[in-house]
């Protein structure tokens, strides 16, 4: 079956917090969603990245992607993209996230296809709008993420204060 999943990442690159949003479609049905990165992340270009391999997990964890489909990536970061066609050199940390990428992929023994979106178009082709409707859910989540980091350190300080 054909599977549409469209991601975007938000990164604060003074905090190094991201969030995530994406958007899967297909005959199964539709799930929009978001997310917060578990851990630090050094760059946007990384942040897209993982946006796209959480999507994925997500899809397949909710049977919207099941073994055999064939998957049209779409993501407005090229560099995203060469990444995971070996179209670019890859910093360890985004290697490991290529790995996981096709790691997915074989395992489910999916077919992958990506295609770039441009951002920020203001376009309201439905590819477009379903890209800003994932840009707004992946800024939400990283100023979550980023509200959280600041709660945490904030208890360090208490914390150290109050020993």
């Amino acid at each position: 079956m054909n599977v549409t999943v469209l991601t975007d990442a938000s990164h604060c690159p003074d905090l190094k917090v991201a969030g995530y949003g994406f958007w899967i479609a297909s005959e199964r049905g539709k799930l929009p969603g978001s997310g917060v990165m578990k851990n630090l992340v050094r760059t946007s270009t990384l942040a897209e990245m993982q946006a796209v391999v959480n999507a994925l997990w997500k899809g397949a964890k909710a049977g919207l992607i099941r073994k055999g489909d064939e998957l049209l990536i779409q993501i407005d970061c090229e560099a995203a993209i060469f990444a995971f066609k070996h179209e670019r050199n890859v910093a360890d940390d985004e290697k490991q996230v290529v790995e996981q990428l096709y790691l997915i992929l074989t395992t489910l023994d999916l077919k992958c296809k990506f295609r770039h979106v441009k951002a920020h178009t203001g376009n309201k082709a439905p590819r477009s709008r379903a890209n800003d409707a994932c840009d707004k859910r992946a800024r939400k989540a990283m100023r979550r993420a980023r509200i959280t980091l600041k709660l945490e350190q904030a208890r360090e300080i208490l914390n150290e204060t109050v020993s």
